[in-house]
Order: C-alpha cells, then structure tokens, then sequence
C-alpha cells in the first residue's frame, strides 16, 4: 500500500508516494516522486534506506540526494501508517 507524502524541500512543498518494505532490518521505503522538478534531477524514482530511526547510507548518495531523503523521511516520521509499522516491526522483533 502506498503512503501519499507531503513534504519541505528546498523551501517548496513536494509530493512523493512511498511503499515501505519493512520484512527485515534495513527497512527500504520506495519512493515515487510527483514533483516535476524533482524527477528532472532526480528522477521519479528512489529508495530510502532506515531502521527506522534514521536515514541510512546508501552507496549511491549525494549531497543534495540526502538532503532529498532526509526531507522524505522526516515527513514520515509525522505519518500514524509509518509509526503504525515502526512499533509492529519492533514488537515483531523482541
């Protein structure tokens, strides 16, 4: 199931959809990017790599790549589907 996303980046107002994968720890979360803009630099895809306390490395990051997926990823701290799966995940795993 996809979780439409609103996000700060750059000082606009973006829009993502992201999928989250969280079968095992590192948990990626798919991002489908809205922002024509940012699928121009970027393209309308990416993956975010957490434990879900923070962004992770990926070998593929840039400056302005991280900047992009910590913005994503801060937005969905804020989302109750996104702490719904965090706290089933870490009960999952005691």
């Amino acid at each position: 199931m996809g979780y439409d996303i609103t996000f700060v980046f750059r000082g606009k107002i973006c829009t993502c959809t992201a999928y989250l994968d969280c079968g095992q720890l590192p948990v990626y979360i798919f991002i489908i990017l809205k922002d024509q803009c940012l699928i121009e630099e970027y393209s309308d895809e990416l993956t975010i790599k957490t434990d879900f306390h923070k962004v992770l490395p990926r070998t593929d990051d840039t400056a302005s790549l991280v900047e992009l997926r910590q913005a994503i990823f801060n937005a969905l701290l804020g989302y109750h589907a996104f702490n719904k799966a965090k706290r089933a995940y870490l009960a999952e795993s005691i």
